[in-house]
């Protein structure tokens, strides 16, 4: 079988253009994707730079922006694959960091508990996840002083939340040079 029951694995549902549902999965050193009924498990691993290797203790997270379903870990660099027709997973553009965490919080794709802190949250440019320079196309990044590291993301239209070991964060997208607005709203 594909998926044996000893095989620890994260799976993300995704919607088609056409509104149909494409189904991602990530194991230890793959990524697989069943887009029907009709069809089988395929294997859409990156088709350069060989498998993936996602450490022990962690899980793959996913995040659909657009016409594109983003997995992420903290071994690899973060990876894309076009919903509807894509092959392969294959590495963002840009140099976005590699990350534990990821979800999409109004025109930004963000990333939380970096390779660069555990603390930090980076967004990519305003509608463009290849733009992750810092003062690009309102592309940024905040590391907290406090509340430990970012254990989770989660976003809506305006603002979303980020949970860290030790408290809650409310992040509010603003419409001026601020771009992201930070509010501790629970502590532990």
């Amino acid at each position: 079988t594909l998926f044996p029951y000893t095989t620890l694995f994260r799976s993300f549902t995704a919607r088609t253009s056409t509104n149909a549902i494409a189904i991602f999965t990530g194991r230890a050193t793959k990524l697989n994707k069943f887009a029907g009924v009709a069809t089988s498990w395929s294997d859409v691993t990156r088709s350069s730079g060989g498998d993936y290797a996602l450490a022990t203790d962690d899980l793959w997270q996913f995040a659909q922006f657009g016409a594109y379903v983003y997995a992420t870990q903290i071994t690899d660099a973060l990876q894309s694959i076009e919903v509807n027709s894509g092959t392969n997973f294959a590495a963002v553009s840009g140099s976005p960091p590699k990350a534990r965490y990821i979800a999409v919080v109004g025109d930004f794709l963000m990333l939380g508990n970096t390779d660069t802190s555990s603390r930090e949250v980076r967004w990519c440019g305003r509608n463009d996840p290849a733009t992750w320079t810092k003062g690009t196309k309102d592309a940024d990044a905040q590391t907290f002083p406090d509340g430990g590291d970012v254990m989770g993301l989660t976003g809506f239209e305006q603002g979303g939340l980020i949970f860290q070991t030790e408290t809650v964060r409310q992040m509010t997208i603003r419409n001026d040079a601020a771009v992201m607005e930070f509010h501790r709203i629970e502590a532990a």
